[in-house]
């Protein structure tokens, strides 16, 4: 193949641009080695003289893109250029500046001055024109042109000959004529030439060649010998140069055959939708650098990944290889017959042939047969594309590429008209079962994946602006076994069946093409419905199912659909779309029948109603309506179809009469689906919101905006349905906690059984692995039947082979008969319930009896999934039998089984995997070393973090193929990424750490479970938002009261951002842009890195070749800021002192509600010396942890890290750096919770927080009379309050009840197994912990951390947004719902509030700043002023709610009292410790060292000090100005790392080198004594600038030799 070494010349690039047609000649001459000598002739003169003659005529030349932004009307998509005579515009398109499109547009303006001065020069040349060549080929090209026609639609000849003079100018002017003799007279009749000739004489001056009047026109305009601009003109004719489609189609393709080469391989192909397609087969590599680079991507092996997604690996038995293999020879044959047909008809180049080549002799009788079927078909197919003297380009097998991309693919038959439009036809050979009534569902699927591929590849890299037909054509392969009584039997073909190429004659749908989604019919109308309808099979399609049974039911259901869709584009035949029709209209009915008979005037808090089926009906409702809106309007769009009047075919009274009927139908879903919107409104507010203590879910909201709402979390944005999305979210994580701790105890203790034994553990359990051939591990428990049972059935469920007696003889028959009975009833009420009478429904039922129901003689179910269940005893696997002789580890299996049932179940694996399913987690590093040993591959495995996978965690369900992210639950664990490039898995990175990978299985398994749960709620009350207005505010964000603002798109978008969070699994929602980097460096690392490990005896290669490309700079970044932590925080003792510190002092602020402070540090003490008053106390501890939950981390989380079966994996490193952090926050959270414990109590069942029991026994006391009155009565019950409370705790709380009977925790009066009551104390509890660390969950994100940047920039800094609300925040709903309750009428009690406690604080001091002291004073002693500051305080305080929020806080005179009572406390607690610590700065500072003390001295007390400024700065952040500024200047710390490791790297060089290349001055000596390497490295490692400044501090020695001075404080 030619090569072009100078193709990147800008001579050669320039010789394109101007001639191409010359360049490509030049090409094909030189066999691509273009002579240097040969580009240099572009003409760059005469391009300087056209810009001259250009900018002469005033003209202005830009680019076609932006004119076309200024003239929408504009149709540029099939032209190179436009030349506009109105105002004086030449418009060019990318890529075509060179000279002749220059000319030519420069030739329209100067001829069209010239025909102002001189009407008569033009009008002869016009005469003339038809004489030549370029006129005929220039009428083919604009005939059909609407710019070029009369207004009746005719050519106009006259502006076609114009446009065909000005051509033949311009090639006159560039020299051309030598090339395509566009330019040469065509031969004509003796007669006409005769007459030419009379003519000629005639006009006398201009009677020379034809060619002369031309040349010398070419000349004066060339030299600009004529006068005037286009201001001078008085034409608004545009022209338009059009650009030869096919020519500049056939340029691509010949740079793409010359570059790509494809080569057939005999791999056996692993997708059922690609068997017999030697597509999927070829490998194709591409022309780099004058070598040949295999393409990783083909066009099928998205098909392949579509169908993966749908239905994971297919394994393939053996004698189903042996019959793919007969279907990919047979497929092979036939593809190549019509490779032979079309090379009989059309040249390489797309050309037809003058004279078609002899059909060949073909002996095999069938195979000849199977030939002229191919034919005729072919012929037919393009006699359709040769009507009315057309002449398409025909191209068979076309390779096309993607460079983008880097994907390539093959058309099996390209048709490309005249005007560029490209016809795709794909064939495909299949065998399909006699009785299937379509291709099956997968398969147009996956043809459409492949065929919009296609169409994408020719419009973005081919200069293709429209695709026409784009289909699949199926041609059914008859085979049969040639025994069909023996299953074993090969199989033999009988013959093709292959459909009409004409529409009209309507072939089965197995027959019928199928189309892409985006294929056209060429009616606009017809178009738009049948895209409207693929979007409502997409949006069935995407609907997740928890099964085979529901998967079979949505199949069904969107087949339907498919059938009215494919019968409508490729037959225009709108028959099958009556069903759907009805089936709608009873769905619709079945939705407003389960509203009036479920949910219409029940309480929103009715315990037969569970999540499952709340979501259940909001999806429903959410696709009822969607769909409904593309149904509701189906006569707009076919109703010409139908009838139209006075039409001979279709204007009949029958026709219209059925026109009418339809409209009524359509009516009626139209009625249904308004009725279903209102519904959907009132299912949300009352079902889904006041279900979750959300009230007012409907109502208008202030739009959420500022910079404030970037460092709001979803519990404190604001929102209706962020509170909501908090709520039910919350309560997901909490009840897939407590599902999972069970689980997890029963899996430990197993693991325990194993340990005792004694032994390698970790050898132990690989006895559940299965095996390869070789011996080696593979990834799947064993199989409990051998696989022979299921080769079995599957060969007894053949047509021809289906036995009874073997069924009898294989299964437990009655066992099938039990399941399958209840499965049939399932099947059948469901349909009942979704399909109206008539024989849609009655054959849907008909095909599931004979499915299941073994006792019919039409039974044909032989496969079915259930059969598969009940094998008899006989075909258990000796592996399993081995197994069972083992009581621990076939404990574990069960135990693995049960939990892969449940997944199964909730729809987290799929059927067919789940009896053999391992969880899918990449080995560590520390499991590496420690299954392993020392090895590069750790390593590798390392780096390989910093790349973005299919299976990480935190960045939501990513596409294996495409990388997308996609809107679903990530089910984490389930993606085999030991499938390498070429089929085979690699299992050396799959983690064997099996008891950890079974407990991260499971939490994320019933995460999932629960997030499915109420995924649909909430897109519903996304829905529901999608529909509201939002209430008007000011310039200072203020709510303007009664008026309401269309749309609600800015409170929507932040909902979207936290469901993607929350729901969805993405860390970024708010941007998760990301970059690849570092490609060249790392290609080069790779392979030092495998040259290495080859010296050193590896065998494998650590980096594969496709592995490790690039780097993520999102995954990089994250790695960055967690270093930076580790290094500034891990084992640093003063910094987890300061935060136990602030932990604590937070603590004594949020007391007084659930706990007393006091109470909280008493149990720190005990938890501390780990003091239980006995074993029991210690047990019940433990259980209550179990049981409540209280702790931020997963309850599971520690039993997790014991769980390793090496040393190295029981170890978390993060752990032990952060442990001066982890341990005190957990004792601190434990300590909490026992408080809590302390005060509350079991009333009538539910827990009640002892506290607000009583105060509100006594509100009643001081709830009205004049402040004197309510003064005292607060005062008479103060000290009742109080020793009741005192009383209560004692005797009462469920500290002083519980007790252990019989091992297991009771509490009277407390159903533990009730786990919605329980969480009511795990949310506070957890919340209480989180405000006093400023902690977050991993869903209550600030926004500000859905960036990778801004998440950066808040390293450090994540503390801050939490603690600054509690002091500066406004009055506002607190998440707190302990008390909440709604009752039937929809009125809410219990709601807590909040407010910031120093803008509280400074709000009582700006009453009255003389009065300041006393008024803090009367609020603690509740006198009479005090009653009347807070009158006054809650007055204001509901006035700014109002304006804040648009409605008015439920919170009453005596909660606000006892609102303000506590945050005064709290905030002179705080003053008063603040105020103790600037005492203690100041002593310090009054006892510092003099400056003649040494270095140590010196150093010492300012570390005490630095430390001592640590703990102050924990309170005086929030209060000084200048604490906060230089808290948050800091920018991102992680960037600092690099002038860290600048830094350290400069000394190491000058220690090592004795060189300083800031000062060159100095000698070897001064720089290496001046460097400092060790230090500076020291300084990279955690806990190591702590250690060097300790050291310095004591060693006045070590202080000199490493040059650390600690700087003093300015405080």
């Amino acid at each position: 193949m030619a090569t072009c070494p100078n193709i990147n010349l800008p001579e050669w690039k320039a010789l394109e641009a101007a001639k191409p047609d010359l360049a490509y000649y030049l090409w094909d001459k030189y066999n691509g080695e273009v002579p240097a000598k040969e580009l240099l002739d572009t003409s760059p003169e005469i391009l300087t003289k056209v810009k001259e003659v250009i900018k002469k005529m005033g003209v202005k030349v830009q680019p076609l893109v932006e004119y076309a932004k200024d003239n929408p009307f504009i149709d540029d998509s099939s032209v190179n250029a436009i030349t506009d005579l109105t105002t004086g515009v030449i418009a060019v398109s990318e890529g075509k500046y060179g000279l002749e499109t220059l000319t030519e547009e420069m030739v329209h303006v100067a001829t069209a001055i010239i025909e102002q001065k001189d009407p008569k020069l033009v009008t002869e040349m016009i005469s003339k024109i038809d004489r030549f060549k370029i006129y005929r080929e220039t009428l083919n090209q604009y005939k059909d042109f609407a710019a070029y026609q009369l207004p009746n639609g005719k050519p106009n000849i006259r502006k076609i000959k114009k446009e065909a003079v000005d051509k033949l100018i311009t090639q006159l002017i560039v020299d051309k004529a030598s090339n395509e003799d566009l330019s040469l007279e065509e031969n004509r009749s003796l007669i006409r030439r005769m007459w030419d000739s009379i003519t000629d004489w005639f006009r006398g001056e201009y009677k020379k060649a034809n060619i002369d009047i031309f040349s010398k026109t070419a000349k004066t305009v060339l030299g600009g010998e004529f006068e005037g601009s286009y201001l001078d003109l008085d034409s608004t004719e545009m022209y338009y140069q059009a650009s030869n489609a096919q020519k500049e189609f056939m340029r691509q393709v010949n740079t793409t055959n010359q570059t790509l080469r494809k080569t057939e391989t005999k791999e056996e192909e692993g997708s059922p939708v690609l068997i017999g397609d030697k597509k999927a087969t070829s490998f194709y590599e591409l022309l780099v650098d004058g070598e040949y680079v295999v393409i990783k991507k083909r066009v099928t092996d998205r098909v392949k990944a579509w169908y993966k997604s749908k239905f994971g690996d297919k394994v393939f038995t053996p004698s189903e290889k042996k019959d793919n293999e007969v279907k990919r020879l047979l497929g092979t044959k036939y593809h190549e017959f019509f490779e032979e047909i079309h090379a009989r008809f059309f040249n390489t180049d797309g050309t037809r042939r003058v004279t078609p080549g002899e059909r060949p002799y073909i002996e095999n009788i069938l195979d000849d047969d199977v030939y002229t079927k191919l034919e005729k078909y072919y012929t037919d197919l393009i006699a359709e594309f040769s009507k009315d003297g057309k002449n398409p380009l025909v191209l068979s097998e076309l390779k096309v590429y993607d460079a983008k991309e880097k994907e390539a693919g093959t058309i099996d038959l390209l048709i490309v008209e005249e005007d560029g439009t490209a016809n795709i036809y794909d064939w495909k050979f299949m065998n399909v079962s006699p009785t299937a009534e379509d291709v099956a569902w997968f398969k147009q699927g996956a043809y459409g994946i492949q065929l919009d591929r296609y169409r994408k590849i020719l419009l973005d890299n081919y200069n293709v602006k429209k695709v026409g037909k784009n289909r699949a054509v199926p041609i059914i392969m008859d085979l049969q076994r040639d025994n069909f009584q023996d299953p074993d039997s090969p199989l033999k073909i009988k013959g093709i069946k292959i459909g009409s190429v004409d529409a009209s004659k309507l072939d089965p749908l197995t027959l019928t093409p199928v189309s892409a989604p985006s294929e056209t019919t060429g009616d606009k109308k017809l178009d738009l419905f049948i895209k409207q309808l693929n979007a409502v099979v997409e949006q069935i399609s995407n609907k997740r199912t928890k099964g085979d049974d529901e998967l079979a039911f949505k199949v069904e259901r969107s087949n339907i659909i498919r059938k009215a869709i494919r019968s409508l584009q490729g037959q225009q035949n709108i028959g099958p779309l009556l069903d759907t029709i009805n089936v709608m209209i009873r769905e619709g009915e079945n939705l407003m029948s389960e509203w009036k008979t479920s949910y219409e005037g029940r309480p929103s808090n009715a315990d037969d109603l569970s999540d499952v089926q709340l979501s259940e009906y909001s999806a429903d409702l959410r696709d009822y309506v969607a769909s409904a809106a593309v149904f509701e309007k189906i006569t707009n769009y076919i109703g010409d179809m139908i009838y139209k009047k006075g039409d001979s075919e279709i204007g009949t009274e029958e026709q219209l009469e059925f026109l009418k009927s339809l409209q009524q139908q359509q009516q009626e879903i139209s009625s249904l689906k308004t009725d279903l919107e209102l519904v959907g409104g009132e299912f949300a507010e009352k079902f889904i919101g006041e279900r979750n203590l959300v009230t007012g879910l409907m109502n208008p909201e202030k739009v959420v905006k500022g910079l404030g709402s970037w460092f709001r979390g979803l519990s404190t944005i604001g929102l209706k349905s962020t509170d909501l999305l908090y709520t039910m979210a919350n309560q997901a994580t909490n009840k897939a906690e407590r599902d999972t701790i069970p689980l997890v105890n029963r899996l430990i203790a197993i693991q325990k059984k194993i340990t005792d034994r004694g032994g390698d553990t970790s050898k132990e359990v690989l006895k559940l692995y299965q095996k390869d051939t070789q011996g080696g591990l593979v990834n799947k428990l064993i199989y409990k039947y051998n696989k022979d049972f299921y080769e079995s059935v599957k060969r007894n469920s053949e047509e021809g082979a289906r036995s009874r007696k073997w069924l009898a003889d294989n299964i437990n028959v009655q066992d099938y008969i039990k399941e399958s009975k209840a499965k049939l009833a399932e099947r059948i009420g469901r349909i009942n319930k979704s399909y109206p009478d008539g024989q849609l429904k009655e054959k849907l039922i008909l095909e599931e009896q004979k499915k299941w129901d073994i006792t019919r003689k039409d039974f044909n179910g032989f496969g079915n999934y259930i059969i598969k269940r009940h094998p008899q005893e006989k075909w258990l696997s000796k592996e399993y039998i081995a197994l069972k002789k083992d009581a621990d580890l076939f404990e574990l299996y069960n135990f693995i089984s049960d939990i892969n049932k449940q997944a199964q179940e909730v729809g987290y694996i799929q059927n067919k995997v789940t009896s053999t399913f391992l969880p899918f987690i990449r080995k560590s590093m520390a499991e590496s070393l420690a299954w392993d040993g020392p090895n590069l591959k750790a390593v590798g495995n390392f780096s390989k973090n910093l790349t973005t996978r299919a299976d990480d965690i935190g960045y939501g369900k990513i596409n294996s193929l495409t990388g997308e992210v996609e809107q679903a639950i990530p089910k984490y664990y389930t993606s085999d990424f030991s499938v390498t490039e070429d089929g085979d898995n690699d299992y050396s990175d799959v983690s064997l750490d099996l008891f950890k990978n079974m407990i991260l299985y499971t939490q994320h398994m019933n995460k999932y479970k629960y997030l499915t749960e109420i995924e649909d709620q909430l897109l519903l009350v996304r829905t529901v938002e999608t529909f509201k207005d939002h209430l008007r505010s000011n310039k200072n964000n203020e709510v303007i009261p009664g008026e309401t603002l269309k749309g609600n798109t800015e409170n929507v978008k932040i909902l979207d951002q936290f469901l993607d969070t929350v729901i969805y699994g993405k860390k970024y929602a708010v941007d998760d842009s990301d970059m690849a980097y570092g490609a060249p460096v790392i290609k080069a690392t790779k392979k030092i890195v495998n040259s290495v490990a080859r010296r050193f005896g590896v065998k494998k290669d650590v980096f594969k070749e496709d592995e490790l490309s690039a780097l993520s700079l999102t995954k990089t970044m994250e790695a960055l800021n967690r270093y930076t932590q580790i290094k500034s925080l891990g084992f640093n003792p003063v910094s987890g002192a300061v935060n136990a510190f602030g932990g604590n002092l937070q603590i004594s602020a949020l007391a007084g509600r659930y706990f007393d402070a006091r109470e909280v540090y008493k149990y720190e003490a005990q938890l501390v010396g780990n003091k239980f008053e006995n074993e029991d106390e210690r047990e019940m501890f433990v259980q209550l942890l179990d049981k409540f939950m209280p702790l931020k981390d997963d309850p599971t989380y520690d039993k997790l890290q014991k769980a390793g079966m090496k040393t190295l994996t029981t170890i978390n490193f993060s752990d032990m750096l952060f442990i001066m952090f982890r341990q005190p926050e957990q004792l601190l959270e434990k300590a909490v919770f026992k408080a809590m414990l302390d005060n509350t109590m079991v009333e009538d069942g539910r827990i009640v927080n002892i506290r607000d029991f009583v105060r509100d026994k006594y509100k009643s006391e001081y709830s009205s009379g004049t402040a004197a009155e309510r003064s005292a009565g607060y005062k008479n019950s103060k000290q009742k309050i109080k020793e009741e409370i005192a009383e209560l705790k004692k005797n009462r709380s469920i500290n002083a009840t519980k007790k252990l009977v019989d091992g297991k925790l009771e509490i009277p009066g407390l159903d533990l197994n009730n786990s919605k009551e329980l969480m009511r104390v795990t949310d506070v509890a957890r919340n209480i912990s989180r405000s006093a660390t400023g902690g977050l969950t991993e869903f209550d994100e600030y926004r500000a951390n859905m960036n990778i940047w801004t998440k950066s920039f808040m390293v450090f800094k994540g503390w801050i947004p939490k603690l600054v609300l509690t002091r500066y925040g406004g009055f506002r709903k607190a998440a707190d719902n302990f008390n909440v309750e709604i009752d039937e009428n929809g009125q809410t009690t219990g709601e807590k509030y909040e407010v910031g406690r120093l803008k509280l604080f400074m709000s009582v001091i700006g009453l009255d700043i003389t009065r300041s002291i006393k008024n803090i004073t009367s609020i603690y002693t509740m006198d009479e002023n005090g009653v009347k500051v807070i009158d006054t305080l809650y007055d204001t305080y509901i006035q700014n709610y109002i304006k804040e929020f648009g409605d008015a806080p439920n919170i009453s005179k005596e909660d606000f009292i006892e609102l303000v009572r506590v945050n005064i406390n709290r905030q002179v607690k705080e003053l008063g410790i603040l105020a103790g610590m600037m005492a203690l700065v100041i002593g310090m500072g009054v006892i510092a060292p003099d400056d003649d003390e040494d270095r140590a001295t010196k150093n010492a007390f300012r570390k005490i000090q630095k430390i001592l400024d640590k703990f102050t700065s924990e309170i005086l952040f929030f209060y000084n100005p200048g604490e906060m500024t230089g808290v948050l200047s800091g920018g991102i710390p992680a960037i600092g790392l690099f002038k860290d490791f600048g830094r350290a790297w400069s000394h190491f060089i000058k220690e090592t080198t004795g060189m300083d290349i800031s000062d060159p001055d100095k000698t070897p000596e001064q720089v290496r004594k001046d460097a400092q390497p060790i230090k500076n490295i020291t300084k990279l490692v955690p806990m190591g600038s702590f250690l060097l400044d300790l050291l310095a501090s004591f060693d006045a020695d070590f202080a000199k030799e490493y040059d650390i001075t600690i700087s003093k404080t300015n405080r």
